[in-house]
């Protein structure tokens, strides 16, 4: 038996930055809106993410507007990223991990997927983006989220067409497309 109920404070491994960019370092691409990455294989579902597609999420593509000239309605965007420290979180969680086994006179290592499980941080990041969000966005600013249907009431950049990776070069931001130790989730704000 392993230990599986605990969670490391993944708080203290995040920077949260704000960025003003220009409209055209905003990449468009219809097949992101379309589901071009929401269709792709990966590791706990082959055929790629299970809301794409499902009438219980609108705010998943293809269910979701392509914003390629929408976005022009505003005029000054804001870009709010944030950068977790997954090779720090996961070392933590390691010997979080091996303590509470030792606890429980278990000799057992936890595996890679384990300690980096989004499961036990995504959502901590996520609210760290969302208190910056709240201080930067008026009521009438467009809001596009880091995953799509937050709270079932925003579109995530992906969703509406956004090349999220080539909008983060456009802007001089480092990231790993396939992390292994930083992640970089990123939410947008846009102004009239």
């Amino acid at each position: 038996m392993i230990i599986r109920c605990f969670m490391v404070d993944a708080t203290k491994y995040v920077s949260v930055f704000v960025k003003q960019i220009p409209l055209d370092s905003i990449i468009f691409d219809p097949e992101i809106n379309r589901g071009k990455y929401c269709c792709m294989p990966y590791r706990s579902n082959r055929h790629g993410c299970p809301n794409f597609g499902s009438p219980k999420k609108p705010f998943c593509p293809p269910n979701s507007p392509y914003y390629g000239e929408v976005i022009r309605m505003w005029n000054v965007f804001h870009l709010i990223y944030a950068i977790f420290d997954l090779k720090s979180y996961k070392e933590e969680m390691r010997a979080e991990w091996k303590r509470k086994n030792a606890e429980k006179g278990i000799d057992k290592e936890p595996t890679e997927l384990q300690v980096g499980c989004s499961l036990y941080w995504q959502q901590q990041v996520k609210a760290m983006l969302w208190d910056k969000i709240r201080m930067i966005a008026g009521r009438n600013d467009l809001i596009l989220s880091c995953g799509s249907g937050y709270k079932d009431k925003y579109y995530s950049l992906e969703s509406v067409g956004i090349d999220v990776f080539q909008t983060y070069r456009n802007n001089g931001i480092d990231f790993e497309e396939q992390p292994i130790n930083k992640v970089v989730m990123c939410s947008l704000v846009g102004k009239k």
